[in-house]
């Protein structure tokens, strides 16, 4: 389909939001994060503008997206096949003044580099990439509308909390045989903070304990039976906390835990 714009020599902007609704898993050894939410899209497609009074007061139309042209949009940095959001059959809604609004969206998975030396204290920051393969910034130009990600039905991860989020404009070029191409990308970062209280209960406080007891076992008499059994079980204790924490450490052979 011809793009929806009068001057071929222009553009299309794309406006778009990102709604997030929940981050089902971040992932330390496979490097990844799968998100849930969707993309609020919307453009001006002068081809069909009609006036309301004509057609009995009717404002808007719902349409299916082979109907109507759409962008091609990719998930850029997926961590799988890449993710073609066109190829989605949902509906778009058309206003009577141009206006286009289209909402694809569904589970996400991309590729996301994890430091994990400051578990558990660490934070990550991870982002979103969506644009398209087939047309250049000559043709379609993909803009965040918002300078933050939606969080109108998220849901809380128990694992990590939300920082911060940004957006912003990613421009990639690309050199071909023939000519070097520039195109646009949307970007949709997320900064995490890992929820630290389970693991300073589970791990720093029982370490604090075992220091105080390996302490008193240097108070006890050395002719004392406890002092042997006393220094026996903690021993043994660090061992099993020790294992308990190797555990707990996410696998990741880029980077390492302090605590491993």
């Amino acid at each position: 389909m011809v793009r929806p714009i009068q001057d071929q020599d222009k553009p299309v902007t794309i406006n778009m939001d990102l709604y997030l609704m929940s981050i089902t898993s971040l992932d330390e050894k496979e490097q990844t994060m799968r998100i849930m939410g969707y993309l609020h899209l919307d453009w001006t497609d002068h081809q069909l503008k009609w006036a309301p009074d004509r057609y009995g007061g009717l404002k808007h139309l719902v349409l299916p997206t082979d109907k109507v042209w759409t962008p091609q949009l990719l998930l850029g940095n997926s961590a799988s096949n890449f993710k073609d959001l066109t190829k989605e059959k949902l509906q778009l809604k058309v206003y009577w003044n141009g206006e286009v609004e289209w909402s694809p969206g569904g589970q996400m998975t991309v590729s996301c580099r994890l430091n994990i030396t400051s578990f558990p204290f660490d934070r990550q920051t991870c982002s979103i990439v969506f644009g398209s393969w087939t047309e250049d910034a000559n043709a379609i130009v993909f803009k965040p509308r918002s300078e933050k990600i939606e969080f109108d039905h998220y849901v809380e991860n128990n694992e990590w909390e939300i920082e911060s989020t940004m957006t912003g404009n990613l421009k990639v070029n690309h050199q071909s045989r023939e000519s070097e191409k520039t195109y646009s990308n949307a970007v949709f970062s997320i900064k995490l903070k890992r929820r630290r209280t389970f693991h300073i209960v589970s791990t720093y406080i029982p370490f604090v304990l075992l220091a105080l007891l390996n302490l008193a076992a240097h108070v006890v008499p050395v002719m004392s039976g406890e002092k042997l059994m006393l220094a026996t079980t903690t021993l043994l204790a660090y061992a099993v906390l020790l294992n308990d924490i190797n555990r707990k450490i996410p696998g990741n052979s880029a980077t390492t835990s302090v605590l491993g």
